[in-house]
């Protein structure tokens, strides 16, 4: 059997149990205290796989734009010779960064989200709702460090003469 005993009673428990010696006392609400305080563990290590996926993320696009500079370099020369303006090209690059780092966040926040979802219903039995907001957000977050990450990397292609990107090559 069992019973509610409200806390401000909490001290008569040890007198409860040297009175009936054979009744086993539990408390359930240290149980859930103790569940909760796991829960917000397992948590907190989710974040913190999320924030390395991000800086890994982040790492890898940098090397993308290291091994593509010379790349981007002959294309900044040749657009600029045929008369793009530095800010077109910024354009062109802030588009292009946006549309893959959104792309790449909204895939990352899809996943993150089916997985999470998939862990909470299948594993742990608990009936969890598909969380809509982290697509959409790491979609945004994605985007914007993309462009960031970009635009600081290529800023000084868009502004130096197609010439010396040319000659920069050979």
């Amino acid at each position: 059997t069992s019973f509610n005993l409200p806390a401000e009673q909490k001290p008569l428990i040890p007198q409860i149990v040297r009175t009936l010696p054979n009744v086993t006392v539990i408390d359930v609400g240290q149980i859930l205290a103790e569940v909760q305080r796991v829960l917000e563990l397992a948590s907190a290590a989710l974040r913190l796989v999320f924030f390395f996926c991000i800086a890994a993320g982040v790492a890898v696009l940098w090397a993308a734009l290291d091994a593509t500079e010379s790349e981007r370099s002959r294309e900044a020369a040749v657009m600029r010779a045929l008369g793009a303006s530095s800010r077109r090209l910024r354009r062109v690059w802030l588009s292009e960064s946006l549309l893959l780092g959104g792309m790449a966040g909204l895939v990352a926040g899809a996943a993150a989200s089916f997985t999470g979802w998939l862990v909470g219903r299948e594993v742990l039995q608990l009936a969890i709702a598909f969380n809509l907001w982290l697509p959409l957000l790491s979609c945004i977050v994605g985007a914007v460090i993309a462009a960031l990450a970009a635009l600081r990397r290529l800023s000084r292609l868009a502004h130096t003469p197609p010439a010396i990107l040319l000659r920069d090559e050979g």
